[in-house]
């Protein structure tokens, strides 16, 4: 009764329950500590390009993970907006076409800071700070 109130959902066997929020974005639903995926598609279902790459990056994150911090590590401002708010914490991806995805961050000591690095063809290519 009432479906149409209802959040719709996706079950990806390798990420779970996306859940559909706003206009063609699907959330993964993870405890404190994972990492969490954000994937585009649309009203009915995430894109399967996009859930291609969301497995990926949740299987061998790490490295993609290591080349985002390198990167921030080299833009001055962003050094100084981390520093002033703790360590840094990768809260997970957000996969936005097959070649185009971020890696999503927050600080330790700064709970609504956020700090994404933005991917493009597999390359980091912005900083993006906000509070």
């Amino acid at each position: 009764m009432f479906k149409f109130w209802r959040t719709p959902e996706f079950i990806d066997p390798e990420i779970g329950i996306l859940k559909r929020a706003g206009k063609g974005m699907w959330y993964s639903s993870s405890k404190e500590g994972e990492l969490s995926v954000t994937v585009e598609g649309s009203k009915d279902c995430p894109f399967p390009q996009s859930l291609e790459m969301a497995r990926r990056l949740l299987r061998e994150g790490g490295q993609v993970i290591s080349v985002a911090e390198e990167f921030l590590a080299q833009d001055a401002q962003a050094l100084e907006f981390v520093q002033s708010g703790g360590k840094l914490i990768c809260d997970g991806f957000t996969v936005y076409e097959p070649q185009e995805f971020a890696v999503e961050f927050s600080l330790s000591e700064w709970s609504d800071a956020m700090v994404t690095v933005v991917f493009k063809g597999g390359v980091p290519c912005e900083v993006q700070l906000a509070d």
